[in-house]
Order: C-alpha cells, then sequence, then structure tokens
C-alpha cells in the first residue's frame, strides 16, 4: 500500500503515543511514521 499523498508531501497528521515504559513519542495518524525527534510534535505539516 502506498503512503497517502499528504505524508509524501510532508504534511503528516501527528498524533501522541505513549510507549510500554510510558514515554511520549509522536507518530503519522496516516502512515505510521514516527517524528523521531524524541519530543511530542504539537503542529501538523511540515512546519510544524
Amino acid at each position: 500500500m502506498s503512503k497517502p499523498l499528504r505524508c509524501r508531501i510532508g504534511w503528516h497528521k501527528w498524533v501522541r503515543r505513549f510507549n510500554a515504559e510510558g514515554s511520549r513519542y509522536s507518530q503519522c495518524e496516516r502512515c505510521g511514521n514516527d517524528d523521531g525527534r524524541g519530543r511530542p510534535h504539537w503542529g501538523a505539516g511540515p512546519m510544524g
């Protein structure tokens, strides 16, 4: 399955998730991509 167009152009829909240890991280609701910055991503889109 291909990535949604918005995600391909960097316009992800970030949501906060929690891992098994209780730490927060951000993940795109559409494609499942992790933010990778180790901190919550409060905005959506390429500029955050």
